[in-house]
């Protein structure tokens, strides 16, 4: 079995969200320590989870999407 490298990309959406989440915890909550502890935990989940990515399965949305993450096979 050859070794898969995966290039991580982040969708629009996925920043977008995320900041929201930090904007408010560092200014509404006026907590911006916490901020920046979430953007590490979530970049280092996401980077723990890289190398295993086919290990986990894929999240179904219950959106309908014009162009889906997984094909049916």
């Amino acid at each position: 079995m050859a070794d898969t490298k995966y290039i991580l990309r982040y969708l629009p959406l996925f920043y977008e969200e995320l900041e929201e989440k930090v904007v408010y915890i560092a200014e509404k909550l006026k907590n911006p320590q916490a901020a920046k502890e979430l953007l590490d935990s979530v970049e280092l989940a996401i980077l723990n989870r890289l190398p295993e990515a086919e290990a986990f399965g894929p999240y179904h949305s219950l959106k309908e999407r014009k162009y889906p993450y997984y094909l049916s096979m």
